[in-house]
């Protein structure tokens, strides 16, 4: 069975009236899952009644959650999604959120070290301290992993040394046609 590791963003989308899972890295990780791969997702999540709310669900979908750490200090992430006049999203991505504070620990860079796939994106390294965390596990991966690299260019959370290298570190590139120039 491979083993899938999805390190970054988990969060709740919310939208008018309703409140979905979401995050890239997520999302990739309960799919997989839900293929009947092992699957787990790596993030930090708010000691608070969202981070509990999110752990209650991915229990319910029978995940794996011992890769998500509890921050003491930050909330669990949030993104406000409106609809322009066109019916396009429009997001407002919470800062200073758990995930921010994204780290390789030692049991995080284990489950890097074993993984058949790894998934991450650009969000999560909008902070410096995600980032490198993120890189480190990157890193760990053996050299048979398939590292697929989510661009998602939402807002100003992403830089050009971000895309270099997470690119230069990629065996996998998923991005739309919106995000294609800029890249």
């Amino acid at each position: 069975m491979s083993r899938v590791v999805a390190m970054g963003e988990i969060l709740w989308d919310e939208f008018p009236g309703q409140r979905r899972l979401g995050g890239a890295p997520a999302n990739f990780a309960w799919h997989a899952h839900g293929l009947g791969l092992d699957a787990r997702m790596v993030s930090r999540l708010g000691n608070d009644v969202d981070g509990q709310a999110i752990l209650a669900r991915l229990r319910t979908m029978g995940m794996d959650v011992t890769a998500l750490s509890i921050d003491p200090v930050y909330p669990t992430g949030r993104v406000l999604v409106h609809l322009d006049a066109s019916g396009q999203p429009q997001y407002d991505i919470v800062e200073g959120v758990a995930w921010d504070h994204l780290e390789a620990t030692p049991d995080v860079l284990a489950l890097a070290a074993r993984a058949d796939v790894f998934c991450y994106g650009t969000l999560a390294q909008r902070h410096p301290a995600a980032r490198a965390g993120v890189t480190r596990a990157l890193r760990e991966t053996p050299t048979a992993c398939r590292r697929v690299f989510d661009i998602n260019l939402r807002q100003h959370y992403y830089a050009a040394d971000v895309l270099v290298e997470s690119l230069d570190l990629a065996t996998i590139v998923k991005l739309n046609d919106e995000e294609l120039p800029t890249v």
